[in-house]
């Protein structure tokens, strides 16, 4: 079965820490190719990663505050009983710090806090302590608790991460880190078809340790574990239960997810299985291992596993685009090409191609009816124009382009960039744009995005001066 490589599938909604995980794993997409969709749950993630719809699952499992993560390991069990493992594996665990920051709708204490329950524990001594009058609600994720907060008429505020910001305009950071214990890091692991796992090797994947995860049923009676520990101290490899599930109440029946410090490849994991294999012993995965939180760790990992940009596909986008933005594209040497599903905001990009807002430009126009001009301000996508510093710069004339005006200029609402705008239309370029990367612009297609390195004349030759909005 040939799977959409490129795709990841993470614990959803967008803004999640499983979703900026996934992304501080796998990378933007000019990085590797790699791009985002989010599901409802594991049983979710691996049916699209078993079915090809997905190239890679990734899921959270432990936490350094609060333990197992409740919904991943019933998951995991329940899947294996239903034999996706017997088409996946757990390819890779990671590490990521997890900072839970408090963005309010106001500048005051907040009277009410939104929050995901695990999230509101690893924080509630903090919380108590600097806003002991504020009551609790539920949220069912950080993204929701963020997009709630937003719309509360109240002093509110939510916990998530600050990386949310650029897209809730109307939420400020209130506090960071406030989490109990400031090194708080779950691990995440990378769930892929086994056979996708042919060009794995260790020396690809930055010579990261591996570990080997297996399945065991355990009961009173049949002492299943013991067994299998003392058979694995006999071949000298380290184990650690990550978890357990009662599998059969009236009997005491568990399954138990046991992790070796060995990886499956190496001699002793492979005879330790073999002396165990009466106990009836399910491997589902042998992953490499980053040993503490590091993010060009995972993606060092994640570039042995890049997708080759298929320049035959890049043609076919290319073509789709208006003649307009063809002619802008030609004589850029670097450049690229990237589909996606329909996007019509920059938080849209974000969550499908994992590209940080800093790196993304945001085009304003402005008209002057009576002289029938056009002007077009481009600041960093997590910043707004300022509109004051507009007319201060190139006169009161100026006023922002309503749907008509943008009609009459030939552009499209979520789809303007530099490269549609008309012949003799000025183009000014913040001061802040950053220079020496690549950076990500509409095509004037809103399944398609252009990569441009800021040091092509396009940009590098453009005005700039100060417009962003403070």
């Amino acid at each position: 079965m040939q799977a959409n490589q490129n795709i990841v599938a993470y614990l959803g909604p967008a803004g999640t820490h499983t979703h900026v995980a996934a992304m501080d794993i796998f990378g933007p997409v000019d990085f590797g190719g790699f791009q985002y969709r989010n599901v409802t749950t594991l049983s979710d993630i691996l049916e699209a990663v078993a079915s090809g719809e997905a190239g890679w699952g990734v899921a959270p499992y432990f936490n350094t505050t609060s333990g197992t993560v409740e919904a991943t390991f019933p998951a995991v069990v329940d899947d294996v009983a239903r034999s996706h493992f017997a088409e996946l594996e757990v390819c890779l665990s990671v590490p990521v710090r997890i900072a839970h920051d408090l963005l309010g709708n106001c500048a005051g204490a907040p009277e009410l806090i939104l929050s995901k329950p695990e999230a509101y524990a690893q924080c509630k001594k903090t919380l108590l302590r600097e806003f002991p009058n504020h009551r609790f609600e539920k949220a069912d994720s950080t993204a929701q608790a963020a997009a709630r907060a937003e719309k509360e008429r109240g002093p509110t505020a939510a916990l998530a991460s600050k990386q949310l910001l650029p897209f809730h305009r109307k939420l400020q950071l209130t506090q960071e880190a406030c989490q109990d214990v400031k090194v708080n890091v779950t691990r995440f692991m990378v769930v892929r078809r086994k056979d996708s796992a042919q060009t794995l090797v260790d020396e690809a994947s930055g010579g990261l340790k591996r570990r080997t995860w297996i399945l065991i049923n355990n009961s009173d009676t049949r002492s299943n574990l013991a067994k299998l520990l003392a058979a694995a101290e006999r071949w000298g490899l380290g184990t650690s239960a990550i978890s357990g599930k009662v599998t059969d109440p009236e009997s005491g029946e568990m399954r138990l997810l046991v992790e070796l410090d060995s990886g499956i490849n190496t001699w002793k994991t492979k005879h330790f299985l073999s002396e165990v294999a009466y106990l009836g012993p399910i491997v589902i995965g042998s992953p490499h291992v980053l040993e503490r939180p590091c993010p060009m760790g995972a993606r060092k990992w994640a570039e042995a596993h890049a997708i080759e940009h298929d320049s035959t596909g890049r043609l076919d986008l290319f073509n789709r685009l208006d003649p307009i933005v063809r002619q802008g594209l030609v004589g850029v040497q670097r450049q690229r090409l990237f589909e996606h599903p329909e996007v019509k905001t920059m938080e849209s990009v974000w969550q499908y191609l994992g590209v940080e807002p800093d790196r993304m430009l945001n085009t304003q126009c402005y008209v002057d009816r009576e002289g029938g001009q056009f002007l077009f301000c481009v600041v960093r996508g997590d910043q707004r124009v300022g509109f004051g510093k507009v007319k201060a710069l190139f006169g009161k004339q100026w006023q922002r382009a309503e749907e008509l005006d943008l009609q009459n200029a030939g552009q499209r609402v979520g789809a303007i960039s530099p490269l549609t705008v008309p012949a003799g239309a000025k183009v000014v370029f913040d001061q802040l744009v950053p220079k020496g990367c690549y950076l990500f612009l509409g095509s004037g297609d809103e399944t398609i995005s252009v990569s441009i390195h800021a040091d092509e004349p396009i940009f590098a030759n453009a005005d700039r001066c100060d417009i962003h909005a403070q």
